[in-house]
């Protein structure tokens, strides 16, 4: 089962840094009015929603991943808790958006949604941040930097000193923070490995 977890951080991982980089940006952009936003979504939403569900899929293995992690290290919580809120924003995404037929409920569906996001992100960078910092050379200075960055995004928008669009500039680093993601499972499977064969 370690071998499992660390190859599903992984799989999990990978897959997320694929999806975030298919555009889909219309039925994001806060800086589109709401109708446009919402035409867009509905008129594509197959494909977004598909997108949604790969996302939510991989946001369950993560968590999972993490959790088994967590035995070891529990940095690794901070980690899995993020991953089971971004379970509950996809929720609220692919139930509550299909419903939306006003500019009220378009827009509170989809700022509890972006609340959602941000503590979400908040608490797996930091998690992250705490597991890297572990690590020495080029790992540890690239990861803190990167989530340091995020998290003191992420901390403006809490205490709204920054908005919701100044999140959109960061997003770039969230998918470094996916590819550290990668290697850090990575490295997990090669010292099961070494444990193995020592």
């Amino acid at each position: 089962m370690d071998k499992a977890a660390g190859y599903t951080f992984i799989l999990g991982s990978i897959l997320m840094v694929v999806l975030m980089l298919i555009p889909y940006e219309e039925a994001n952009a806060t800086s589109l009015d709401w109708d446009i936003r919402l035409e867009a979504l509905m008129s594509n939403w197959n494909f977004v929603a598909t997108i949604w569900r790969f996302e939510l899929t991989a946001a369950i293995a993560l968590a999972w991943s993490s959790f088994h992690f967590a035995k070891e290290n529990s940095s690794w919580y901070l980690v899995a808790i993020a991953h089971v809120i971004y379970i509950v924003m996809y929720g609220v995404m692919l139930a509550g958006y299909p419903e939306a037929r006003t500019q009220e409920g378009y827009n509170t569906l989809f700022q509890i949604a972006l609340w959602i996001f941000s503590v979400a992100n908040l608490l797996w960078v930091l998690g992250i941040g705490l597991i890297v910092s572990q690590y020495s050379g080029w790992l540890k200075y690239v990861g803190f930097i990167t989530t340091s960055i995020l998290s003191l995004t992420m901390i403006g928008v809490f205490f709204r000193l920054l908005t919701f669009e100044d999140v959109y500039y960061v997003m770039p680093l969230v998918i470094v923070v996916y590819l550290l993601n990668i290697i850090i499972g990575a490295k997990y499977v090669k010292v099961l490995n070494e444990r193995r064969t020592s």
